[in-house]
C-alpha cells in the first residue's frame, strides 16, 4: 500500500507541503509455528520520489524541488514476526 505523508510548514511569506510518493511490489512467504507465532520474509522493488512545493504568500510565485537522498528504484526486504488468532 502506497504511504504518502503530508506535513506543511510556513516561514514568513512563505508555505509549503512535501509530498513523498512510494509505489513497490513484494512477494515473500510466511511460516507458521505450533499454530501461534507467525515469521514473514519478504523482497521486491520499490520506486521512491520526494518533493518540495513551496508557494508565496502573494500567490504569484511558486517553486518545486527534490528533498530526499532517498529517490529512485531501490530493492525493499524485511522480516516480521507475529502472533496467529
Amino acid at each position: 500500500a502506497p504511504a504518502n505523508h503530508c506535513r506543511r510548514w510556513h516561514a514568513g511569506h512563505r508555505q509549503g507541503r512535501p509530498q513523498y510518493h512510494r509505489r513497490g511490489l513484494v512477494v515473500g512467504h510466511q511460516w507458521l509455528y505450533r499454530q501461534r507465532v507467525t515469521l514473514d520474509t519478504f523482497i521486491g522493488p520499490s520506486y521512491n520520489s520526494n518533493l518540495m512545493k513551496i508557494k508565496a504568500s502573494s500567490g504569484d510565485a511558486s517553486a518545486s524541488f527534490d528533498v530526499g537522498s532517498f529517490q529512485g528504484f531501490s530493492l525493499r526486504t524485511g522480516i516480521t514476526l507475529g502472533v496467529a488468532f
